[in-house]
């Protein structure tokens, strides 16, 4: 199975870039996938939780202006420019499935790239705080929120988030932990996509 994953960056400490981390190496070296860790803005830094040498790291080069809103003229060129290079790296691999982690606008427009291809966006955050907005722009990233009706999965951690999220493709998948057990290689994927 070909996985690719997007995230914004992989070189500050954080809860989603430690289980990112765990996930791409098991799925990479216990289960034989080609996993690629497709980044935004990497900066050219190594990753801060080690990444194996069988996933392949690929980084966009779109560095948002990260002190300004996505509304303002700087990050919306960006967003074009990330639309354009995300849509040709995805045709270029053709993966069996795309799994959004990142909280960057690829979030919002990733449904409409290659619509073939499942998509799943995982939430690693709670999605308590779109409860009641109170500015323009909350309210507009409200209307964006349901996009996500758009991804094949939506996964959350826990039930108690599942208020949050009104979508019928909605499905929780809680972090997991490492252990010492043996992964029989040969287990489907299927989870991914169904």
């Amino acid at each position: 199975m070909k996985i690719i994953y997007l995230m914004d960056q992989m070189y500050i400490h954080g809860g989603g870039e430690k289980i990112l981390s765990l996930k791409v190496n098991a799925l990479a070296n216990d289960f034989g996938c080609e996993v690629y860790l497709c980044t935004t803005e990497q900066k050219n830094k190594p990753a801060i939780y080690p990444i194996s040498k069988k996933v392949n790291l690929l980084d966009l080069n779109i560095n948002y202006k990260r002190s300004k809103s996505y509304f303002h003229p700087i990050n919306l060129i960006k967003i074009t420019q990330h639309f354009f290079k995300l849509n040709k790296v995805i045709g270029k691999i053709q993966p069996d499935v795309l799994i959004s982690v990142s909280q960057s606008p690829e979030q919002f427009f990733l449904p409409f790239i290659l619509t073939k291809i499942p998509k799943i966006k995982e939430f690693h955050s709670s999605g308590a705080a779109l409860i009641k907005p109170k500015s323009i722009f909350e309210k507009l990233k409200n209307k964006l929120f349901m996009l996500f009706k758009k991804y094949h999965k939506v996964v959350v951690l826990n039930n108690d988030e599942k208020r949050y999220y009104p979508f019928s493709n909605l499905t929780v998948i809680p972090n997991f932990i490492k252990q010492k057990t043996t992964i029989n290689p040969n287990r489907t994927l299927n989870f991914f996509i169904t």
